[in-house]
C-alpha cells in the first residue's frame, strides 16, 4: 500500500510493507492474531494519516520578477504580463461548492524589490450586465462584481492581509487577525480598473513598505476569490469550502518567488496640519469665555520598522478632525452603550491587542477611552508611542499616551500617562495563548491596572474540513488611591467558550464570571457581578432553487448575580423562526423574542417616564424585509412589537439606498418606536402634547424617533464627497458632518470638514457649535 503526504504543494508517496500473519526473523516464523494484525496496521497508518490532515494540498503560484514596473493604468498590455504565467483556475465556492465558475479569469502575478503586482482579466460576455457602484475608500463591494486578494506574509494560518477592488476601481483593504478581517486599517497601495469589451480587469499595486514580512522569505501565503454578482458566484483559488472565510488563511495557497522582496530604511514621517476656525452658540456668554476662535493644530506620526515584522510608531498633538461622527443611539438599557473607534491611530494593527472572544462583556482595553470623556467629548493627546508586529511566533503590541488634563462633572482631571501591552504566541497550528496588562484611568483621578490571559484554541480540519474553536481567558484588575478597601477576591473576571462556526450546522457555547470589584478603566465593561451563560444554533438549508439559504436557529443568555448565583438578573431568549436569503440577494426574516430584566429600582427613561423596579418578561416578535445591496434602489424595512416591561411597544425601523448613477448615492433610515403604559414619575402636568420632545403625549406614553440622511458623492475612488445629516428626540439635537476627501497621492489626503450642530427648540432649529476644519496629511517614505 502507499501512504501519501504533502510538502508545499507536492504530493510525495512511500510504500509501506504489507502485514501479513508471518515474516521472517532470523529464519523463525512469528504467527499474529487478525486483531493484532489490524492494530498494528492502525497505528502505521493513523500518524501518516494526521500528516495528510494537518498539512493539505495547497495551490501554488510563482511571482514573475520584472526589472521594469508596469505602468499601473488597468491594462495589462505591457510584455511582461504576458510572459507571466496564469496561477490556475479558480474553483465555485458559491452558490455551487466544488463546481467550476460560469467565467473565466486569469491571474498574473509579477514582482520587483519594491513591489508586488496582480494582474486580473475577468472574462465577461456581457460587460453592460457587470454590477459596480462603489468608488469610495473601503466602501462595501460584497453586493458588486470584485476582485480580492488575501496574502499572509509570515504564513503562521492566522494573521494577514485583505484588498479588494470593484470594476469602478474602489479600494478596499483590511487587517486579518485570526481570521477576522478589520476594514478600519487603511494601507498605501494603488489598484487600476478597466471595463472593455471582453469584461473587465483590475492592476494592483502593493508595495512592500505596506506590509510587514520576513526579508529573505521565498513563500508567502496567498488566496484570490472572483465575485460575480449577476449570477452570485464566489469564486476562489484556494480552500474552496463553504464552511471557511476567504479572510482565513489557514489553509490558503503558495506564492513563490518573493525572496527579493525588500523594505528599505522602513521609515514613513507623516506630518500633518489643521486649521479650524470654532463658534460655539450654545455657551453662554460671558466675560471670560471665548465663543468664537481659531485653532492651528500641527501634528505628526512617525512610524519605523525596527525589523521588517516590527514597527514602532510616534504621534505629537494627535489630532482626529477628520473622523467620521458616531450613529446616533438612544439608550433605553442601564448600561453603556458600545461604540466603535474610528480613529486611524488607533486603528493601526489594533487586532494585536484584541483579547479571546470577550465581546462587549469585559475588553480589558478599549481605546476610546483614551482622548475621550465618558460624554463622547475630545480630550486632547499631547503623544503617544505604539510598538506592534511579531517576533517569530510572538505577536507584540504596546501602546503609551500621555492624555492632557480635563474637566469631567465639574472636577478637573489631571493629565493621564495611560498604557497597554499584549503578547500573544503562536501555538500549535492555528491557535495561540497569550497575556495582557493595563495601566491608567483616563476619566478619573484615581490608579487602575489590569492584568489577564487568554488562550485560544482553533482548527480547520474537524472532520475533515470544518472549523471547531474553544478558549478561555481570566483577568484581574486593581484600583487604588479611591479611598474603597476591596476584597482582593471580587476583582476578577474569567471565562470560557466552545464553537463550531460552520456553514450548514453552527453553535457556540459560552460562560463567564465578572465579579462585584472589576474595574477595567482602560476597557469596557457592560456591567460587573454577574455570570453569564450563553449559546445559539443555527441550521442551514442550501436548496438548489432561486433561493440560496434557509436558515433556522435560536439564541440565548442567562445571567445571575456572582454572589448570589440562585438569584436571576436578566435572560434573553430569540428564535429565529425563518432567515430566507435569495441567490439575488434579497432577504426575509421572522423571529420571536422573550427579554427578563429585575431592575432594582425604578429608572427613568426619557423625562418623566420610567420603567419600574421588580421582575418583567417582555415577550415580542418581528418581520423584516431587505431588498439586495446589488439592486439600484436597496433597503430594509422591520416591524416589530410586543410587551415592554410592565408597557407596551410597537415600532419599525426603515431604511432605503438609492444609487441613481455610479457618482452619486442617496440614503435614508428612520426609526420610530411608541412605549406606553410605563411608571410616571411627574405630575402630568409637565407633559405637553405640542412638545416635539421624547415625551410627546400626556401620560406615561412616549416615542423614540431617529432619523439619518446621507449623500455621497464619488467623482473617483481619490476624490469623494460624503454628507451626513442625524437627528434624534432623546437629545433634540441635529448634527451634520460634510467630508470632502481628495486623496493626493496614496498616503496623502487633504480634507475639508464640517461639523454643525442643531438644537431643536419649539419646532425650531438654533444653530450649536460650527466647526469647519481644513487638514492636509503627507506620508514621506523612506
Amino acid at each position: 500500500m502507499r501512504v501519501c503526504e504533502t510538502v508545499a504543494a507536492r504530493v510525495s508517496c512511500t510504500r509501506l510493507p504489507i502485514l501479513t500473519s508471518a515474516g521472517a526473523n532470523a529464519g523463525r516464523r512469528m504467527r499474529w492474531s487478525r486483531s493484532a494484525q489490524r492494530a498494528l496496521s492502525l497505528a502505521v497508518l493513523l500518524p501518516a494519516a494526521a500528516a495528510i490532515a494537518v498539512e493539505p494540498v495547497r495551490p501554488v503560484a510563482d511571482a514573475f520578477f520584472v526589472e521594469r514596473p508596469p505602468a499601473i493604468d488597468g491594462v495589462l498590455d505591457e510584455p511582461e504580463w504576458a510572459r507571466a504565467e496564469s496561477i490556475g483556475p479558480l474553483t465555485q465556492v458559491e452558490p455551487i461548492e466544488g463546481a467550476a465558475p460560469s467565467k473565466r479569469t486569469e491571474i498574473r502575478i509579477l514582482t520587483d524589490a519594491d513591489n508586488l503586482y496582480v494582474g486580473v482579466r475577468c472574462w465577461d460576455d456581457d460587460p453592460d450586465g457587470i454590477i459596480a457602484r462603489k468608488m469610495q475608500r473601503d466602501g462595501s463591494v460584497r453586493g458588486e462584481d470584485r476582485v480580492a486578494i488575501v496574502i499572509d506574509t509570515f504564513r503562521d494560518h492566522r494573521n494577514g492581509y485583505f484588498f479588494a477592488t470593484n470594476p469602478l476601481g474602489a479600494r478596499v483593504d483590511a487587517l486579518i487577525e485570526d481570521a477576522d478581517i478589520l476594514l478600519n486599517w487603511d494601507g498605501i497601495w494603488n489598484v487600476k480598473t478597466r471595463i472593455d469589451a471582453q469584461g473587465w480587469t483590475a492592476e494592483f499595486v502593493i508595495p512592500f513598505k505596506t506590509l510587514s514580512f520576513r526579508e529573505g522569505s521565498d513563500t508567502w501565503g496567498m488566496n484570490l476569490l472572483r465575485g460575480i454578482r449577476g449570477s452570485q458566484e464566489r469564486n476562489t483559488w484556494a480552500d474552496s469550502h463553504q464552511n471557511k472565510k476567504f479572510s482565513d488563511p489557514a489553509q490558503i495557497g503558495l506564492l513563490r518567488g518573493m525572496a527579493r522582496a525588500r523594505q528599505g530604511l522602513g521609515l514613513d514621517v507623516i506630518p500633518s496640519l489643521s486649521l479650524a476656525s470654532i463658534y460655539d452658540a450654545s455657551r453662554l456668554s460671558g466675560e471670560s469665555e471665548r465663543r468664537q476662535y481659531t485653532r492651528v493644530t500641527p501634528s505628526g506620526d512617525i512610524r519605523y520598522k525596527i525589523t521588517p515584522s516590527l514597527t514602532a510608531s510616534a504621534t505629537s498633538n494627535t489630532d482626529f478632525g477628520q473622523t467620521q461622527i458616531d450613529d446616533v443611539k438612544v439608550n433605553l438599557s442601564r448600561f453603556a452603550l458600545f461604540f466603535p473607534e474610528k480613529r486611524e491611530f488607533f486603528l493601526q494593527d489594533e487586532g494585536i491587542f484584541e483579547f479571546s472572544s470577550v465581546g462587549q462583556d469585559a475588553q480589558p482595553f478599549f481605546s476610546r477611552k483614551i482622548g475621550l470623556s465618558a460624554e463622547g467629548e475630545t480630550v486632547p493627546i499631547r503623544g503617544g508611542g505604539k510598538l506592534t508586529g511579531r517576533v517569530g511566533p510572538l505577536s507584540i503590541g504596546a501602546l503609551v499616551v500621555q492624555q492632557a488634563k480635563q474637566d469631567y462633572g465639574g472636577a478637573e482631571i489631571g493629565s493621564k500617562t495611560l498604557a497597554v501591552t499584549r503578547l500573544k504566541l503562536n501555538v500549535g497550528g492555528e491557535s495561540t495563548v497569550g497575556v495582557i496588562g493595563t495601566f491608567g484611568d483616563p476619566q478619573a483621578d484615581r490608579g487602575n491596572w489590569l492584568a489577564g490571559t487568554d488562550f485560544n484554541y482553533r482548527t480547520s480540519e474537524v472532520f475533515g474540513d470544518k472549523v471547531l474553536e474553544a478558549g478561555a481567558w481570566y483577568q484581574h484588575s486593581g484600583s487604588y488611591d479611591d479611598g474603597i478597601d476591596r476584597d482582593a477576591g471580587s476583582e476578577n473576571a474569567y471565562g470560557i467558550r466552545l464553537s463550531y462556526p460552520n456553514d450548514r450546522i453552527q453553535w457556540h457555547l459560552v460562560a463567564q464570571r465578572i465579579e462585584e470589584d472589576f474595574r477595567p478603566a482602560l476597557g469596557f465593561l457592560r456591567r460587573e457581578n454577574i455570570v453569564r451563560y450563553r449559546g445559539s444554533w443555527r441550521y442551514r438549508w442550501r436548496p438548489e432553487t432561486s433561493i440560496q439559504t434557509v436558515d433556522h436557529g435560536i439564541f440565548g443568555f442567562v445571567g445571575t448575580e456572582s454572589d448570589r448565583p440562585e438569584h436571576v438578573t436578566e435572560s434573553f431568549m430569540r428564535l429565529n423562526v425563518l432567515d430566507v436569503r435569495t441567490r439575488v440577494g434579497d432577504r426575509l426574516y421572522l423571529y420571536a423574542q422573550a427579554d427578563f430584566q429585575d431592575e432594582p429600582i425604578d429608572r427613568r427613561v426619557f423625562d418623566n417616564v420610567a420603567v419600574p423596579e421588580g421582575k418583567h418578561f417582555s415577550p415580542t416578535g418581528g418581520v423584516a424585509v431587505e431588498a439586495s445591496a446589488s439592486r439600484r434602489v436597496s433597503g430594509g424595512f422591520e416591524l416589530f412589537g410586543g410587551e415592554y416591561y410592565d408597557g407596551w411597544r410597537l415600532g419599525f425601523i426603515s431604511r432605503v439606498q438609492w444609487e441613481p448613477v455610479r457618482h452619486l448615492l442617496f440614503a435614508l433610515s428612520y426609526s420610530h418606536s411608541r412605549y406606553w403604559d410605563l411608571l410616571q414619575l411627574a405630575p402630568s402636568s409637565l407633559c405637553n402634547e405640542n412638545s416635539d420632545s421624547v415625551v410627546s403625549a400626556c401620560g406615561d406614553a412616549f416615542r423614540v424617533r431617529i432619523a439619518t440622511a446621507r449623500v455621497a458623492l464619488q467623482l473617483s475612488p481619490d476624490l469623494s464627497w460624503n454628507n451626513r445629516v442625524q437627528y434624534d428626540n432623546d437629545s433634540n439635537a441635529m448634527n451634520v458632518q460634510s467630508i470632502l476627501r481628495w486623496t493626493l497621492t496614496p498616503g496623502s489626503d487633504l480634507f475639508l470638514v464640517l461639523n454643525q450642530g442643531f438644537l431643536a427648540e419649539d419646532g425650531s432649529l438654533r444653530a450649536g457649535r460650527t466647526e469647519p476644519i481644513i487638514k492636509l496629511s503627507w506620508t514621506f517614505r523612506f
